[in-house]
């Protein structure tokens, strides 16, 4: 996708609260929402989307978060 600044990936290694759905989580950064939302326009993003919804009993669930850095 163009305008990617970091993308992260990992899969669950424990479920401490019991069982969940979710086997791995994708984190794809990018500059601000309006560079996320001309990346999802773009031909490569309508591509994933049509991908990711092949199979809509196992497309992801999506949801945009803004982050807030805090000291390391």
């Amino acid at each position: 996708l163009p305008g990617v600044l970091r993308m992260e990936s990992a899969s669950v290694a424990e479920r401490p609260f019991g069982q969940t759905e979710i086997a791995s989580v994708v984190d794809v950064y990018f500059q601000d929402e309006a560079a996320m939302h001309a990346a999802m326009a773009s031909a490569s993003g309508k591509q994933l989307a049509r991908v990711l919804m092949a199979h809509p009993r196992t497309a992801p669930d999506m949801i945009v978060c803004h982050v807030a850095e805090h000291g390391r």
